[in-house]
């Protein structure tokens, strides 16, 4: 993972979240990036700390 970023939500019990991943393939000699992952993800403050509340994934190449 590389790249977070956590920005506020519409209140103090919420935030927003954005983060990427390489993914890499040392299959067959030196590492490749065979694909990037960025997440985005809304997260919620509960009586047991902060939760994520959901999370989507887009892989390139799609």
């Amino acid at each position: 993972m590389t790249d977070v970023l956590v920005e506020p939500g519409g209140d103090e019990n919420s935030t927003k979240a954005r983060f990427r991943a390489l993914v890499t393939d040392w299959r067959e000699g030196p590492g490749r990036v065979s694909m990037c992952v960025v997440y985005t993800a809304a997260c919620v403050r509960t009586d047991d700390g902060w939760k994520f509340a959901t999370v989507s994934v887009r892989v390139w190449p799609e």
